[in-house]
This record gives structure tokens, C-alpha cells and sequence, in this order.
């Protein structure tokens, strides 16, 4: 699958929207840019963002770029509904580096997944304890069930 029609970006203006007045967060792997009012573009009220995949020439032939960018639109199409919740950028471009072309897909999601958060696409990462996951273990003995105490955190 690929990204939704109204939230793609297709036009050269909407590429140097972002490019010109917005900012830019990279990594290793990949670059975001993001606008955080895109009132330039002829966009309908229902869409809330909007975003694009730019991958250069200089990165390699045409078949590789294909299929980098395909990688890409997948990841942005997996976060779209977290991201619609958000929607603290309406607006952004990701943007492959020439040592994107060696790695693979989860280190490319890994990346971009850092790089939203950072951006403020995707809310930050929760970290839930050990304890909070598990149910409480229990000792059956015959008659009664007796649950185990988690141990104490100093």
C-alpha cells in the first residue's frame, strides 16, 4: 500500500515550502523537514496533514531509489494514524541520506521513528515498568488462591 492520496505531497511548491521557510531535524539514515503552517497549500479542511518523500539522484540508480522510497512511504503509512492524532506538524518531508541505501527496513523505521518524535510527529516514547505488565502471580494451594506479593524497590 502506499500513502493516501490527500495527505501525498506532489507538487515542487509543496517540497520548497518546507524546504525555504520550515526547519530540519537528521540522522544517519534520514532527514525530516517540517512546516508547521502549511497555509500555502490548496488543501481540503478534512486533511490535517500533509507529507512527501524526497530521495537524490546522488544516492544511486533508479530502481534503488524506487525502492527506498517505497520503504519510506510504508513507514510514514504505519504511523499515519498516530501521527493524524497529533498532528503537531502538519506538514513534513523525509529525506534519505546516501547511507540509506545499505540499511535496512527496521533501521530505517527505527530512524524515522526517532527523528518524528524528536520533531514532535509522534508522541514520545512511555517507559512502563516491569511490574506494570505482569498480573500478579498467585500460588494455587487446594482450597484457596493466595497471590504473591511483588517485590518491594527501595
Amino acid at each position: 500500500m502506499s500513502l493516501p492520496r490527500p495527505v501525498r505531497m506532489t507538487r515542487r511548491r509543496e517540497f520548497e515550502a518546507v524546504r525555504l521557510r520550515g526547519s530540519s531535524v537528521g540522522g544517519k539514515l534520514l532527514a525530516i523537514g517540517f512546516l508547521d503552517q502549511p497555509e500555502s497549500f490548496n488543501q481540503p479542511k478534512s486533511v490535517k496533514l500533509m507529507a512527501g518523500v524526497i530521495v537524490p539522484k546522488a544516492i544511486g540508480c533508479a530502481p534503488v531509489r524506487n525502492r527506498l522510497k517505497r520503504c519510506l512511504r510504508e513507514i510514514i503509512r504505519e504511523a499515519l494514524p498516530t501521527i493524524e492524532r497529533e498532528a503537531a506538524r502538519p506538514a513534513f518531508v523525509t529525506i534519505a541520506r546516501r547511507a540509506s541505501t545499505g540499511a535496512d527496513f527496521a533501521s530505517l523505521r527505527a530512524e524515522w521513528q526517532r527523528l518524528a518524535r524528536k520533531v514532535g510527529l509522534c508522541p514520545p516514547r512511555t517507559v512502563r515498568s516491569a511490574t506494570a505488565n505482569m498480573a500478579t502471580p498467585t500460588v494455587d494451594t487446594p482450597g484457596r488462591t493466595i497471590p504473591l506479593q511483588p517485590p518491594a524497590v527501595p
